[in-house]
């Protein structure tokens, strides 16, 4: 059996399947738009995002140096 006998030639699209073929196209679209749409928000993103901003964050105190102990 020679290649050209099993490859298909023609297909042939029936009216009644033109509905389903157009519904697939709308679904897979609204996928790629869904996922170009997170993406482009920042939702892929997996550095965690700061819970307050810099300026309402406490001061650090500088070190307290340790005395040295008094004698008894």
């Amino acid at each position: 059996m020679a290649m050209n006998d099993i490859r298909i030639t023609h297909v042939e699209v029936k009216p009644e399947n033109k509905g389903r073929i157009i519904a697939a196209f709308v679904i897979g679209l609204a996928v790629v738009a869904a996922g170009a749409y997170t993406y482009g928000e920042g939702w892929w993103k997996a550095a965690p995002k700061p819970a307050v901003s810099a300026d309402q964050l406490p001061q650090l105190t500088p070190p307290i140096r340790p005395e040295p102990p008094k004698p008894i």
